[in-house]
């Protein structure tokens, strides 16, 4: 098949069917499924603000993001929490709006809307039906030009309190650990070492340091606005410019501290003890990774190693116990976590074997073809089903566009059996990992601490009580 995307057709039309995949006449090659890349338009305006659309015309929504590259990374030093509460304040009224009225406005026309914020970046998504575009154009128009003036003292304090709640209901021995283990792999000064909201921080924020914030980051050369959907790109362009194109930018576009990929520096192991429902084992590596092709290795691993058929499976099935791997994608390097939960009787040791010899396996180069084009198959079927969103596609284009699905999926199908074996060697190795422990206690307190530690990343202090 030659698939083809044109107006009307389906997002990636390509065949990807277990036929394709795996099916294999003699005498031939095994033909792997095309996968095209949706025409979008990307281009900046003469303020700074990038723009990108994507014309689908197979539902009569549009999917709008307007994400800023300012995230919890951003946060100065004692002032953890402040970019999650100016993002709450820009929902307090602007000049043309009300308090609140930005979303009332989007749901009286029947929109999905949301906001959040990450460690690199704050979005304020929403899909609307189309004809409403000028009305979101116009609110994140004004949440950009018109909303410091409305910041004051009285809406300051209710959205400090709503975050400082948001924080108590997030607390739990869960969030203790992945603080601590943050604080131990990163760095002193490291921008993702302290990434996580801290009450006492947000206590001592004041309306200033909002003002100061939104004033250096929120302006349009600092922002991206992506569209996807039911639009027609001349039109969309028209009304970009006319709600975005008078707004300027003052003054230099803020710096940004670097965030350098880093990598464990030598076997180091952990062990807790907190009063959760279950023990749990978990492997974890810091991968430095930015180009699509480590990123489909990342993705095509943890397919093979828990997928159908893998060592990790078969626990999960034998135990009734969930074993899972999760790679979250940050700037200039990824954050990769096997769990594997353990009963009472559970051996550490032996389901921290099943691992390895599965990471061997692979990186031996000994992994069978027709399981490495089934778990192409998964992955390629996963990530092309989850395109079908439009909000899905929007954030993606906002916050990953160099790692996007069609991309990954391009990179995924070109793999062979040894390019996995090299992933497997390189990118978790055992002599570069974090192995952690967690110990189901009924004591109520938490407490931690680091077992061994060699190379780079030594914490301060061995002593990780919350």
């Amino acid at each position: 098949m030659n698939p083809r995307v044109g107006s009307g057709d389906r997002l990636f039309a390509c065949a990807i069917t277990l036929a394709c995949l795996t099916a294999k006449p003699a005498g031939a090659q095994t033909v792997m499924p095309a996968v095209e890349e949706p025409p979008f338009e990307r281009y900046v305006l003469g303020n700074g603000l990038t723009v990108v659309l994507q014309h689908d015309p197979r539902q009569p929504t549009i999917a709008g993001v307007v994400a800023y590259r300012v995230g919890a990374r951003d946060d100065p030093p004692g002032y953890r929490g402040l970019a999650h509460l100016v993002e709450h304040l820009t929902f307090r009224g602007s000049r043309h709006l009300a308090d609140g009225a930005s979303f009332a406005a989007l749901e009286a026309v029947g929109a999905r809307r949301n906001a959040f914020t990450a460690p690199d970046f704050t979005a304020y998504i929403a899909e609307f039906p189309a004809r409403h575009l000028p009305r979101f154009l116009w609110i994140e128009s004004e949440r950009m030009a018109f909303t410091l003036e409305a910041m004051n003292e009285e809406r300051f304090e209710i959205e400090q309190k709503v975050v400082l709640n948001e924080m108590l209901q997030r607390r739990n021995p869960g969030t203790a650990i992945r603080e601590a283990i943050h604080q131990t792999t990163y760095p002193e000064l490291h921008v993702y070492r302290q990434i996580a909201d801290r009450d006492h921080d947000v206590e001592r924020l004041e309306l200033d340091h909002a003002r100061w914030f939104f004033q250096r980051h929120y302006r349009p050369d600092n922002a991206m606005l992506v569209l996807v959907g039911n639009l027609e790109h001349t039109s969309a362009r028209a009304l970009i410019e006319r709600y975005f194109g008078p707004l300027r930018a003052v003054g230099k576009r803020p710096g940004r501290v670097a965030a350098p990929a880093i990598s464990f520096g030598g076997s180091q192991r952990m062990t807790f003890s907190a009063p959760l429902p279950h023990s749990e084992l978990q492997v974890r590596w810091s991968v430095p990774c930015r180009e699509v092709r480590c990123a489909a290795q990342l993705d095509l691993l943890r397919v093979l190693l828990t997928g159908h058929g893998s060592a990790l499976a078969a626990y999960t099935k034998e135990s009734t116990r969930a074993a899972d791997m999760s790679i979250g994608f940050l700037e200039n390097h990824a954050e990769v976590r096997i769990a594997a939960q353990l009963g009472s009787d559970a051996d550490v040791q032996r389901v921290l074997g099943l691992i390895d010899r599965e990471l061997a396996t692979l990186a031996a180069g000994k992994a069978d073809e027709l399981t490495l084009r089934m778990a192409k198959l998964a992955f390629a079927t996963t990530q092309l089903y989850a395109q079908e969103s439009q909000l899905a596609r929007a954030i993606a284009f906002a916050v990953e566009p160099e790692r996007s699905a069609p991309a990954r999926v391009k990179a995924a199908l070109a793999l062979g059996v040894q390019d996995m074996a090299e992933a497997a060697r390189t990118l978790l190795p055992r002599d570069r990992r974090l192995v952690v422990v967690i110990e189901r206690a009924d004591r109520a307190d938490f407490q931690g601490e680091l077992d061994d530690s060699d190379g780079e990343l030594r914490p301060q202090s061995s002593e990780l009580q919350r």
